[in-house]
This record gives structure tokens, C-alpha cells and sequence, in this order.
């Protein structure tokens, strides 16, 4: 009777490796598990931040000019930390 999950390694034929890694190992089973659900939530959040943007647009008069320009904003700091060379000394 062979055993549902075999978790030993392969003999070293070439690619055999490579085909237990993919298939047998568990942490690959569960990073793989976890990386659909992850694009799932993703992706729902990245709409739901998208509609209430657009309603957002709505009431709020120039959101896009004040989003634009704290994003414009956050690069201007990193350039200026980055010449500094505060992210250098670490």
C-alpha cells in the first residue's frame, strides 16, 4: 500500500528533483494554497478602493489634483532622503 503524501526526496536522476519540489514538497503545496486567496483579496480591495474613489470624486472638488500632488510629494521625499544618504548608511 503506498502512502497518500510520499515526502521523501527523489533518487538523483536529472529534473527529479525539481518535479518532488513542485509537486511533494509541502511548503509548496501551501505557498500555493495561500497564493490564490491572496490575488482573490487583492483584487477585491483594489476594486473596492476604486469605487469609493470614484464616489469619493463626486463630493470631494479636486481629489485628483490632491492626490497627484501628495504622490508627487512622496517621490520628492524619497529623492531627498535618498541624496542625503540616509538609505545608504544602512
Amino acid at each position: 500500500m503506498t502512502p497518500l503524501l510520499d515526502l521523501r526526496p527523489p533518487s538523483a536522476t536529472p529534473g527529479s528533483l525539481l518535479r518532488w519540489v513542485s509537486t511533494s514538497n509541502p511548503f509548496y503545496v501551501l505557498s500555493a494554497a495561500l497564493f490564490l486567496p491572496g490575488l482573490v483579496l487583492t483584487g477585491w480591495l483594489g476594486v473596492a478602493c476604486f469605487n469609493g474613489y470614484q464616489r469619493l470624486r463626486l463630493i470631494v472638488a479636486g481629489l485628483d489634483q490632491i492626490a497627484l500632488s501628495l504622490a508627487v510629494f512622496a517621490v520628492a521625499i524619497l529623492v531627498s532622503v535618498r541624496k542625503s544618504g540616509v538609505l545608504a548608511r544602512r
